[in-house]
């Protein structure tokens, strides 16, 4: 979920379209993110550093 909300820049509409969920799934699902991450997801330089970390995780497969 996380990698496809950084992969839509963070347009809730277009990820929760593309992962076939209701908004309000997404928004939820956002939520225990951030809660497990202990970010927000709505600070522009958190979402920068996971943007980075999941392409350097993806890098590594």
């Amino acid at each position: 979920m996380l990698r496809e909300c950084l992969r839509h820049g963070g347009h809730k509409t277009r990820v929760a379209r593309s992962a076939h969920l209701s908004r309000a799934t997404l928004y939820d699902r956002l939520a225990a993110i951030e809660e497990l991450l202990d970010v927000d997801l709505s600070d522009p330089e958190t979402v920068t550093s996971l943007h980075v970390a999941v392409m350097a995780h993806e890098m590594r497969q």
